[in-house]
């Protein structure tokens, strides 16, 4: 396995952990551990870990979709000791909800709750929840997860012949400005992936750069089908599909996506074969 990290990349990661660290100056903090558990609808292996963690917590902290949603989807139960705090996961300002996180924390360990854990959807160490938890006199400890969108994805497409993410994916954000990027590098590089044949996973579609990932998909020189899973794995869950071949059927499909929680899948299917498959 590789990884590839241009300069840029560093740059533009160090300034956004040092925009979401918040500034504590409080003296006489207690310790705390914080167990950040990557969870899912689906736990891929990692279900005794995550039990383990959650038995010596005190306090579990998450959102109300993880609690409503994703945790009766998983089959994991809290332990009846450890008490719930729910951060409101606002889909119009995602660093409100990361600070969020860190309240809750905050105010446990003044409270003197010294094992906590932090239940984030998909890959803890992946996402940027962690960038605006502080480390003063706190420690974190890492249970990693399948991305939910990546999970998804490879459900979702299962009985497709060729699967389209049975030989890699590309994963990315389809809001660059939430990562200090622009919709230009969005464009560019949503635009290399698909010109290579390679298969795109687009998360945080909810208010998203839709005029990027439509003209990406329409230079791309083999014709594409698009698929956006709203909701997915909660009761609303609904699957769309689209043939690259009618621009304005992609950006209609795309745009149904809009205010919900949305995942944007994109993959080479020249005759359309796979795209009726799904349907």
């Amino acid at each position: 396995m590789h990884f590839l990290t241009p300069r840029r990349f560093v740059v533009d990661r160090a300034a956004a952990i040092r925009r979401r660290q918040p500034e504590r100056s409080e003296a006489g903090l207690p310790p705390q551990r914080v167990a950040a558990l990557g969870v899912g609808p689906k736990l891929y292996g990692t279900a005794e870990a995550l039990r383990a963690a959650l038995a010596r917590v005190g306090a579990v902290v998450a959102t109300d979709w993880t609690f409503d949603t994703t945790l009766p989807a998983a089959g994991l139960r809290l332990p009846a000791a450890a008490t719930r705090h729910v951060v409101p996961y606002d889909i119009t300002d995602y660093d409100r909800t990361i600070r969020g996180f860190d309240t809750a924390l905050t105010a446990l360990q003044r409270a003197g709750v010294d094992e906590v854990a932090l239940l984030i959807e998909g890959n803890p160490d992946t996402l940027d929840v962690l960038d605006g938890v502080g480390l003063t006199r706190r420690t974190v400890e890492l249970v990693p997860g399948v991305p939910v969108a990546v999970a998804a994805a490879r459900e979702v497409t299962a009985h497709l012949r060729p699967h389209p993410f049975g030989s890699g994916l590309a994963y990315l954000s389809g809001l660059p400005a939430r990562h200090g990027q622009s919709q230009a590098q969005l464009l560019a590089e949503l635009s290399c992936y698909l010109a290579g044949g390679l298969a795109c996973v687009l998360v945080e579609m909810t208010f998203s750069d839709l005029a990027s990932a439509v003209e990406a998909i329409r230079r791309a020189p083999v014709p594409k089908t698009v698929v956006v899973l709203a909701d997915y794995s909660s009761r609303s869950a609904r699957v769309r599909v689209a043939h690259a071949r009618s621009t304005e059927d992609v950006r209609a499909v795309i745009a149904r996506g809009r205010g919900v929680l949305s995942t944007v899948l994109v993959f080479d299917d020249p005759a359309g074969d796979l795209a009726r498959a799904l349907r």
